[in-house]
């Protein structure tokens, strides 16, 4: 064998190894964020009364027009175009169920989000009772931003 053959093969087997190390680490941090967040309490947080007989419950759109006017205080993005928002739900009884993240666990608003949150959507005429959930898994990512929020942070 050739030193070039020999030079090659070490490169391409060096390439590999550093290509294996780098996808092990990556799992590992991984691993260790979901460990991590699976030990941080889920928040949830409780508005609102019933809807009054005959009452109209709203529709999804004008949930996500409300959570639309929430902001995050300090990037004043909101929430919904954040990607915070994961689910969305208005039951027959006209209730509304939010789930929801932040952008990070050692957010300083994470108990306080959830709360402004609720406050806003119990505003709503046309819904009842509010339930927000504040959740890690799965964690947000830069992913999760709107196509007009990427734009903006010319991150596109």
């Amino acid at each position: 064998m050739e030193k070039e053959d020999i030079l090659k093969k070490t490169s391409l087997k060096t390439s590999l190894n550093e290509k294996d190390v780098e996808a092990e680490k990556k799992k590992q941090d991984e691993n260790n964020l979901s460990a991590f967040l699976s030990e941080i309490p889920e928040i949830n947080v409780h508005k609102g009364a019933p809807l009054k007989e005959g009452q109209t419950p709203v529709s999804k759109e004008e949930l996500i027009a409300a959570l639309r006017e929430v902001n995050d205080p300090e990037i004043m993005i909101n929430v919904y175009d954040l990607g915070l928002i994961y689910k969305t739900e208005i039951t027959k009884e006209g209730d509304a169920e939010v789930e929801m993240t932040l952008t990070s666990p050692l957010c300083p608003m994470a108990e306080e989000m959830p709360e402004i949150v609720a406050e806003r959507v119990s505003m709503i005429d046309g819904i009842g009772k509010v339930h927000i959930k504040l959740v890690w898994d799965p964690p947000w990512t830069i992913e999760m931003l709107s196509d007009e929020v990427k734009l903006l942070l010319n991150l596109d």
